[in-house]
């Protein structure tokens, strides 16, 4: 609710109540609402912050590494809403090591390595890059094992 609270002091509760409920049914919590955070696991921690982070329509999203330290079942949620903020008018910058989220959602990439930055431009120009650092990085993302979270 800080988020309500900061952003829209105006909103009565009942619509209040309302965006929380509609937030946490979104990430599948709505079941969860009266536990507190120490009660989740690490997994429906982070959901339930994105969702929190969500609740105000933000028009910039910051994802770092969402997927990491998360068990497969709400990995596979998170995953989905992701997917479907991409399809939103918000801008996402993200730090991905999940090759299925590179791969569909990537736009713009600045491919790093030891905190220097190797390279940046499209998805596509960097894909083709002939740099070998960028090649390695690339290729150890995009053939990194489909299956893990």
């Amino acid at each position: 609710s800080l988020p309500l609270r900061l952003h829209y002091p105006e909103m009565d509760k009942k619509s209040h109540d309302d965006k929380i409920m509609e937030m946490l049914d979104l990430v599948g919590y709505t079941d969860s609402i009266h536990l507190i955070p120490a009660a989740l696991s690490n997994g429906e921690r982070k959901m339930v912050s994105l969702a929190r982070a969500l609740i105000i329509s933000p028009g910039l999203i910051y994802l770092d590494n969402p997927l990491v330290l998360v068990d497969p079942s709400v990995a596979k949620k998170m995953r989905k809403l992701i997917l479907d903020l991409h399809n939103t008018e918000a801008t996402i910058i993200a730090n991905f090591s999940s090759p299925d989220l590179v791969n569909k959602m990537a736009d713009y990439l600045f491919v790093m390595q030891e905190g220097k930055m190797v390279e940046t431009g499209t998805f596509e120009s960097v894909r083709k890059s002939t740099n070998s650092v960028t090649s390695a990085i690339i290729d150890s993302l995009l053939n990194h094992d489909r299956n893990s979270v």
